[in-house]
């Protein structure tokens, strides 16, 4: 240790060389999942569902809403006998979403088609468990295939709302389009899919 110099001059004048930069900046803003503001946006924008055989176009940027919204805003207004759902992935809290719909009774029978991405995310994002384990205890269905499908089926006591979107079932802050529309054949078009996907993996 006698070899170390630890007498420091604080009071020393002569200004060392700089050898770093400094930028300063508004921290970047996060963007998180707000059912009640997604649901407040639509509101908005669309006090009524659509009726028979009408169809609503509609583009989400950054900050507006996404396709739990739309599931949450048709429950908040019809109970959802059926709820099909075909995406890339689905998020814990959106699924958590789900349960709570269902277990304020807004929404009985769900089925899932997701991708093999889905179980991809490491031990610290394991989102599979949970949903396969939710899915499980409510006798919902679930299927992991080579998916970049997004098709949301939601079945009322009177109407066949589909919602053909490029948005995922997670929180997802990105632009998103929504074709939203409430045709029975249509409807029957994609639970054919839906059921033929389905009845494979059992």
């Amino acid at each position: 240790m006698d070899d170390f110099d630890f007498d420091f001059d604080f009071e020393a004048t002569a200004a060392p060389d700089i050898c770093a930069i400094l930028k300063r900046m508004d921290a970047k803003e996060r963007k998180t999942f707000n059912a009640d503001d997604e649901i407040w946006q639509l509101k908005r924008i669309m006090p009524e569902l659509p009726k028979r055989n009408e169809v609503f176009k509609m583009l989400s940027v950054r900050g507006g809403f996404a396709s739990i919204g739309l599931i949450t805003y048709i429950a908040s207004k019809e109970r959802i006998n059926h709820l099909y759902v075909s995406t890339f992935r689905i998020g814990l809290k959106q699924f958590d979403v789900l349960i709570d719909l269902h277990e304020r009774g807004l929404l009985d029978q769900a089925d899932f088609i997701t991708s093999g991405m889905q179980g991809q995310n490491g031990a610290k994002y394991d989102y599979l468990s949970p949903i396969v384990d939710g899915c499980m205890e409510r006798g919902w269905g679930m299927r992991e295939l080579n998916n970049h499908s997004k098709i949301i089926l939601a079945e009322t006591n009177e109407n066949w709302y589909v919602i053909e979107t490029s948005s995922n079932l997670n929180e997802n802050p990105k632009v998103e389009q929504f074709s939203f529309e409430n045709d029975a054949g249509l409807f029957e078009f994609y639970e054919d899919f839906f059921k033929s996907i389905l009845l494979r993996g059992r």
